[in-house]
């Protein structure tokens, strides 16, 4: 299967120059002040094969600290402090146990 095409957008500054960033690697590939010029830099970008390995080893760390995303969060979650005491039914009776 082919790859898609690299995708670079362009970003005007403050100072009336044009960035072009590589959306693998998230790299500014050039930054010059005619922005008909940055398509020759980006035809000849390279991605850092470090850089995008050291990328994907941070999205696992970070995917593993937050756990699976949910798919439908709760529209509202509940922070209330409750006691043990507010989840025993009002007949409940106490156990016995005694240690063998």
């Amino acid at each position: 299967m082919a790859r898609p095409a690299k995708s670079f957008p362009h970003r005007r500054n403050p100072d009336g120059s044009y960035d072009s960033i590589c959306t693998d690697c998230l790299a500014t590939v050039a930054t010059v002040q005619n922005e008909d010029q940055l398509r020759q830099y980006e035809r000849t970008h390279t991605c850092d094969t470090l850089r995008l390995y050291e990328m994907n080893e941070s999205r696992i760390a970070t995917n593993l600290r937050m756990g699976p995303q949910m798919k439908n969060p709760p529209a509202r979650a509940d922070f209330s402090i409750s006691s043990c005491a507010d989840r025993v039914p009002s007949n409940a009776k106490p156990v016995q146990r005694s240690l063998p």
